[in-house]
């Protein structure tokens, strides 16, 4: 087989190749079929998945054992604080509202906001 020859049926595998996954790939446009929901059915919402990468193995989801930088950046995506890293590195409010200390530095006093809740929306 000439140099050409190698040529010309490299270039036609790599065409069938794209032709092939450009065929097999479903349309990315919603159906007529699929669109189209009879009168009086209820229309049932998308379940919908938020996935975010760790960097390394999490052994724990707990605050208090949270000891890798991988269990401490699951924390901080399950666990809301008083206070939070706000985009500069300062201090800036989570769920509490506003803070004070006392003068010896020793009793930090929160005050949390009005509309903070547990996880199972108890006040």
């Amino acid at each position: 087989m000439t140099r050409t020859d190698s040529f010309v049926v490299g270039t036609l595998v790599v065409l069938l190749a794209i032709i092939a996954g450009i065929v097999s790939v479903p349309t990315l446009l919603p159906s007529a079929a699929a669109s189209h929901t009879p009168s009086g059915t209820p229309v049932i919402a998308e379940i919908r998945a938020y996935r975010e990468g760790v960097l390394g193995h999490p052994v724990s989801v707990s605050p208090f054992s949270a000891r890798t930088q991988a269990d401490r950046d699951l924390v901080a995506l399950v666990f809301a604080g008083l206070v939070r890293n706000g985009p500069s590195g300062s201090v800036v409010p989570d769920l509490a509202d506003r803070w004070s200390v006392d003068e010896t530095g020793s009793v930090w006093t929160f005050e949390l906001r009005e509309d903070a809740t547990w996880h199972d929306g108890r006040p």
